[in-house]
């Protein structure tokens, strides 16, 4: 008789082709940091989840404008239409889209989500798959450095929970999306330093770059000057090879660049109607940051938030949120304790970033408290004279830079934390839970100290014009068949774009009573 086959355990791989083995031995141990990272994801999001499809992240304003975006880009997909123009408004002519920040890609990926659940739960599933992919794109790099899942959870759980995030995540969608960075860094550092075929060093910062650039724009121009600061350390030790820094470089160059105008392009196809313009000094002088923006607990934390806005109030909190987090700086202190470290290059390269993106996101001049250090004779910092170069004078907020800042906090601290486990298990290598306990008692520290609070919410639901117009064959929010003679509505509607929008209809039947009064809320456009 053949010998009895022993009983496979549950979470044994499968048989079959080795991509499936690979597959769930990946799902088998990243299962647990998944559930982990989702569950700090909708710590974020909470107030929203009682009712996803009407409720939304802050107080009406920009984030309207998202939803609507986010509505009209999966119709576009049904009418055959471009998403990137909606036809239906500013008649005779039409709305531009792709003139202010918008993360395209995953908006038309999620359009079925949007037919079937509406724009309003796609906006809010959105939000919560950038949060929890920035943190979990954190967690897979810090893991394939030091393979120690714990100290990567860390760094993650970090990510994820910055005040950044949860500030922006109150009407910047484009700002939330914060994935695409640590995937950008991610793969620049991968292409420099691995040895790997020429055209696949290509292909992988070619599509990096384009992910960047289809989230956001800003991002694109931060992940590009940053890029540039990051090769440049990472080739420092290559100079003893000057033809292999110059091999590598001559690669990744052109694939950046060629990713860049892919992501941007939507953008760039703009640039002959005049639409972008420069901003001035002083518009941007107001958002410079004041390094206690680094270190101040936001003004949401549920224990010492209001604390904080007592002591120092910051009326400009939505771009000036920037905390890096007592336990992450504490635990970035600690990556410069493990001697020798095994990790000497990744170290000094995020060290150098942070501090180049933190000292750019201090905007164009030194301010204390909100004012200028010195209002008459500035102290000028690089982003003033960088402003003065070709299309650097769009960027308006250069306080997002910090976002970086945060990243490689994020992921330094993931280190420290590594260590620390470390030590643990070398110092009582017979109790093997101590690790585990380790990284438990710092996730809970990481959630204390970083805890995004109860953010304040919106109700988004149909109004009596949105009633009213929906049998119509030209709507703002609905699908348009054609272009149709259109009167105007009883006054003008403006979206939070840089053109006046003046929906297309027939109206089918007289308005109802208060239509005038409804349509007046201009910041209230029909979410799609």
């Amino acid at each position: 008789m053949p010998p009895e086959q022993p009983i496979p355990h549950a979470l044994a791989a499968p048989r079959g082709p080795h991509w499936v083995a690979a597959w769930w031995a990946w799902l088998r141990h990243d299962l647990p940091i998944i559930l982990c990272l989702m569950l700090a994801a909708t710590l974020v999001i909470l107030p929203v989840l009682a009712n996803p499809r009407t409720q939304i992240i802050g107080w009406y304003g920009d984030n309207v404008q998202f939803v609507y975006v986010t509505g009209w880009m999966s119709q576009a997909l049904l009418l055959g239409e471009s998403p990137f123009v909606d036809p239906r408004l500013n008649y005779p002519g039409d709305l531009t889209l792709a003139v202010t920040d918008i993360p395209y890609l995953s908006i038309i990926l999620a359009a079925p989500v949007t037919w079937l659940a509406g724009p309003v739960f796609t906006y809010n599933l959105l939000l919560w798959l950038y949060i929890w992919l920035s943190g979990y794109v954190v967690y897979r790099w810090l893991w394939q450095i030091t393979r120690s899942r714990g100290g990567a959870l860390v760094g993650g759980l970090i990510f994820v929970l910055t005040p950044y995030r949860v500030a922006h995540s109150y009407g910047h969608m484009p700002y939330v999306a914060t994935y695409a960075l640590p995937l950008f860094f991610w793969a620049l550092d991968t292409a420099l330093r691995a040895p790997m075929r020429w055209w696949l060093r290509g292909l992988l910062v070619f599509g990096a770059t384009a992910l960047v650039g289809s989230a956001s724009q800003y991002y694109l121009f931060m992940s590009l000057f940053l890029g540039v600061l990051y090769a440049l350390l990472m080739l420092i030790p290559f100079l003893r090879e000057p033809s292999l820094a110059l091999a590598r470089s001559l690669a990744v160059a052109p694939a950046v660049l060629a990713g860049a105008l892919l992501g941007a392009a939507p953008f760039l196809a703009n640039l002959g109607n005049r639409t972008f313009a420069a901003h001035d000094l002083q518009a941007t002088r107001i958002w410079s940051l004041d390094p206690l923006n680094f270190v101040l607990p936001h003004k949401l934390h549920p224990l010492w938030g209001d604390l904080v806005e007592q002591v120092r109030p910051e009326p400009l909190w939505i771009e000036k949120t920037l905390y890096l987090g007592i336990v992450a700086l504490i635990l970035t202190g600690l990556a410069w304790a493990w001697q020798p470290h095994p990790y000497p290059p990744q170290r000094w390269v995020w060290l150098g970033v942070a501090v180049g993106s933190a000292i750019l996101a201090l905007g164009t001049d030194l301010h204390l408290n909100n004012q200028p250090l010195s209002a008459d004779d500035p102290v000028w910092l690089p982003a003033y004279y960088l402003a003065q170069l070709p299309f650097t004078g769009l960027v308006r907020g250069w306080g997002r830079f910090g976002i970086i800042t945060v990243l490689f906090v994020s992921l330094l601290a993931g280190l420290g934390a590594t260590w620390l486990i470390q030590q643990a298990r070398a110092r009582r290598p017979q109790q093997h839970y101590l690790p585990h306990l380790v990284t438990a008692g710092l996730c809970l520290l990481v959630v204390l100290d970083m805890h995004p609070g109860t953010v304040e919410t919106s109700t988004l639901t149909p109004r009596p014009i949105d009633t009213w117009l929906a049998p119509s064959p030209m709507i703002c929010g609905g699908v348009a068949a054609r272009r149709t003679r259109c009167r105007q509505l009883p006054c003008n509607v403006r979206l939070a774009l840089p053109q006046q929008a003046h929906p297309r209809l027939q109206p089918p039947q007289p308005p109802p009573a208060g239509v005038s009064a409804v349509c007046c809320h201009c910041h209230r456009l029909p979410p799609a």
